[in-house]
């Protein structure tokens, strides 16, 4: 009799933990999504989309691992096929510890089509991955966690938010190798990615990254550290009195205390060995803490509306010599890529329609 009962008493231990761990689990998952900012500006049909490419990537080493998708061909021919490759992307840009969808020169998740009368089926298999592509997550995961370690993740989401982007500008190295390349070299490289920034470039070279391997990092360590935040890119201009500095740039859009907010790290990350040639300016800049503070978080949470037409700062203005002053911030302005602008690529386009 005793016996029995220990068992049974043993068996509802053990069916409470299962049941916790589910809870945690779901609860882990859900929170997660949170965080995700293109996954909560989808519709239901779209989630299930989207959690069909992520399913993909999860079971990447399984050889032979397909999903379909059957859809009514009225909604196949409505949409068109470039449909369901933007939600692969916004999945994709969702999860920066995803950086081996985003190089290479051909995509890793192919489809193939099968058309009725009626229907479209839609076939989605994922490429074998190349050698060494787990050990590159891992050492991924291990520059993550190695980051956040020195972080206290139990302060406010504020402080934490800034000692992420501080370490972080401090951290990484802008690419201007990298930069002078083609757009097609550039988007398929490690640079352009959050491994770039928090591992090392395609040659190598430690934390070396353009701007979107700035803004993927950064979107990535928010995320673990419970802070929704999301990729954004468009055309920037870092001085709207010049025409042709305008480009393509990639930022981020955060949520701190229920508050959108844009961040741009590759900007606040004023190189002044590159950018001051004179020695003797460089040090009096140095020296002088409170704009070199300014300096560092000028594009930091900046409202959005105002991120888009920011103008000069007395904050950012360095006294040099009674007759010699430097204002290295000049007005500028960060436009969003959306469609009534025209300017950047469908992807760019869709996934910032999702945004806030």
């Amino acid at each position: 009799m005793k016996s029995s009962f220990l068992r049974l008493i043993s068996c509802f231990i053990t069916a409470v933990s299962l049941i916790v761990l589910i809870l945690c689990n779901y609860n882990y998952t859900r929170n997660e999504n949170n965080l995700r900012i293109f996954y909560n500006a989808l519709n239901d049909d779209e989630k299930e989309i989207y959690e069909m490419f992520n399913d993909l990537v999860i079971h990447k080493n399984e050889e032979g691992y397909s999903k379909s998708l059957t859809l009514p061909l009225s909604a196949y021919n409505e949409k068109g096929a470039s449909y369901y490759w933007n939600i692969y992307y916004a999945m994709c840009y969702d999860h920066p510890e995803y950086f081996f969808l985003l190089t290479g020169d051909v995509p890793r998740i192919q489809s193939s089509t099968e058309k009725s009368d009626a229907t479209v089926t839609i076939t989605y298999t994922l490429k074998k991955a190349p050698a060494g592509e787990d050990e590159m997550i891992a050492e991924f995961e291990t520059s993550a966690e190695a980051f956040l370690s020195a972080i206290d993740l139990s302060a406010s989401k504020s402080q934490i938010e800034l000692a992420i982007h501080d370490k972080l500008i401090d951290l990484v190295t802008y690419d201007y190798e990298l930069n002078s390349m083609s757009e097609n070299e550039k988007s398929s490289a490690l640079g352009s990615t959050a491994f770039g920034a928090l591992v090392f470039s395609d040659d190598g070279t430690p934390n070396h990254a353009i701007c979107g391997g700035y803004a993927l990092a950064f979107e990535y360590l928010c995320q673990k550290a419970g802070i929704p935040c999301g990729y954004v890119t468009g055309i920037a201009n870092p001085d709207a009195e010049d025409e042709n500095a305008a480009g393509f740039h990639a930022w981020n859009i955060v949520n701190i205390d229920g508050i959108w907010y844009e961040t741009d790290l590759t900007w606040d990350d004023f190189d002044i060995d590159y950018k001051i040639n004179n020695q003797k300016v460089r040090n009096e800049m140095l020296s002088d803490t409170a704009s070199m503070n300014s300096l560092r978080h000028h594009f930091y949470n900046v409202e959005p509306d105002k991120m888009r037409s920011l103008p000069e700062s007395a904050d950012t203005l360095f006294k040099i010599t009674d007759a010699l002053t430097i204002n290295p911030r000049h007005s500028s302005y960060h436009l969003r890529g959306t469609y009534e602008l025209n300017k950047t690529d469908n992807i760019s386009m869709f996934l910032n329609s999702l945004l806030p």
